[in-house]
């Protein structure tokens, strides 16, 4: 049975085209998942199948179903615990009973159980695993894997898609395509795309080489028959014979402009767009001899009243991608915060040259323009500043815009260019995947990669933790300790 079907819409905000779609279909049961990057229009989609946003003129949209709808930056204090809400969810994320002073990840937890609390139709949700720890990530999709409805439903998270998706939407170049299956078989079919595209190119080029050569062949034959008729006008006696040559040579001549026709119409494919691969260079800095330049024998991280972290010891070796794993409230960003002050309980060396990536850190003031206000800020030349940009999927027009006229998205991404392209042997990250996209991630993934110092971060991605750290320390029965 259909339960939300879209045909013939275009959707424009403010004069730019977002995307068009000639038929879309959610059945009931499905589950489907919306993925693209920032700003091609996913919450838009959302809040056209809801009805937030009116159905373009000469659309159509079919949505006769009851819905809850978490939307991605919903968070609110207001909900009565003595209302209809779930309160087996709610122990079971680990909610605090005293709702004042809640964190990001509490709020969100408590909105969550709120949708759930009813039972709907379909569920709607925005980014639902944003702030969340992977314990209560684990416990949504167990939720969400025994819900009797339908699901529609944007997300980052390679994981969560994975765990739950029958069907993908991407939206790219303003066009939604469809991908049947969870993330991994979406993965599959963009290969067999990629593939499918490869093979096109190389026969197009084949043809078009082949095509060049017949033309060249066909321009010298057609310039020398040419030449000949020129030298046959000074001999009167042979001015008879040339009217048979004339016509060989006009012919000549239409065979290749027919030729160069053809050439014309062949036109361009679709190019597969090829990444370079970054190389951070080699410098003085990012050479230091100190082989555990961050440790501590004792250290204790008290927050209020509570004790988060107690008389633990570790050491962070140089050059290595180290990931700060745990569920919300444990401290980690907290003690990241502590490194970064130089709290004394921790010995930190001081050849480091720290640069900080904060969540929610994305404002940037400046009358700039993005190229500028990386020139400025980095020691880096700047090729390899371009680089680093084409990378975090900002294009060659992006780089004029003013920074007082970028996007949420945008900030983010220049933020996180900022972190790495500022001088540094070691970035500490909190949280860098929250509200990045699935293309930026993949970046993000490479860019520490090829970072010659060390990288300190924390994530509840743990695809991301997977792809890209060399060490695990996760943060548990107040103990840092290492993941093996």
């Amino acid at each position: 049975m259909i339960m939300i079907e879209l045909k013939n819409i275009s959707v424009d905000i403010e004069g730019n085209k977002l995307f068009t779609i000639d038929r879309l279909i959610v059945n009931e049961g499905e589950r489907v998942f919306i993925i693209g990057d920032n700003g091609v229009g996913k919450s838009t989609l959302l809040n056209l199948i809801t009805g937030i946003i009116p159905t373009p003129k000469g659309g159509v949209l079919s949505n006769n179903f009851d819905f809850s709808y978490l939307k991605q930056n919903n968070y609110t204090e207001a909900l009565d615990y003595n209302s209809d809400i779930d309160y087996r969810l709610l122990n079971e994320l680990n909610v605090p009973k005293n709702k004042e002073g809640l964190s990001g990840g509490e709020l969100k937890k408590l909105n969550i159980t709120d949708s759930f609390s009813l039972y709907k139709e379909c569920l709607i949700l925005d980014e639902p695993t944003t702030h969340l720890d992977k314990t209560s990530i684990d416990i949504l999709i167990e939720e969400l894997k025994y819900y009797y409805g339908t699901i529609l439903c944007v997300s980052h998270s390679r994981d969560f898609i994975n765990a739950l998706a029958t069907k993908i939407w991407e939206i790219e170049d303003g066009v939604i395509k469809e991908y049947i299956g969870n993330y991994n078989d979406y993965l599959e079919q963009k290969e067999v795309e990629k593939t499918s595209l490869e093979n096109e190119q190389n026969a197009h080029n084949i043809k078009r080489e082949a095509l060049l050569k017949s033309i060249e062949q066909q321009r010298k034959y057609a310039e020398s028959l040419k030449q000949k008729k020129g030298k046959d006008t000074h001999n009167p006696g042979r001015l008879a014979q040339s009217k048979p040559k004339d016509v060989i040579a006009k012919n000549a001549f239409r065979k290749l402009k027919n030729l160069e026709g053809k050439l014309e119409k062949m036109g361009d494919i679709e190019k597969i767009e090829e990444k370079q691969e970054i190389k951070f260079p080699t410098t003085e800095l990012t050479e230091i001899h100190n082989k555990i330049p961050i440790y501590s024998q004792s250290y204790t991280l008290i927050k209020g009243n509570k004790v988060l972290l107690e008389d633990t010891t570790f050491q962070f070796p140089y050059g290595k991608k180290i990931g700060i794993v745990g569920d919300n409230g444990t401290g980690k960003s907290s003690f990241l915060a502590d490194i970064v002050s130089q709290n004394e309980q921790i010995e930190i060396s001081s050849k480091l040259v720290i640069n900080v990536y904060n969540q929610m850190d994305y404002e940037i003031k400046s009358d700039k323009n993005i190229f500028e206000y990386l020139q400025e800020c980095s020691s880096y030349n700047d090729d390899f500043i371009k680089q680093i940009l084409f990378n975090l999927r900002f294009s060659q027009d992006d780089f004029r815009k003013k920074i007082s006229d970028l996007s949420g998205g945008e900030s983010t991404r220049l933020k996180i260019a900022f972190t790495f392209l500022k001088t540094s042997n070691t970035i500490i990250l909190d949280e860098p995947t929250n509200f990045l996209d699935l293309s930026v991630i993949k970046s993000l993934e490479e860019l520490m990669k090829s970072y010659k110092g060390m990288i300190i971060y924390t994530s509840h991605d743990e695809s991301f933790i997977k792809n890209t750290a060399n060490l695990v320390f996760k943060i548990e029965d107040k103990k840092l300790v290492e993941v093996v």
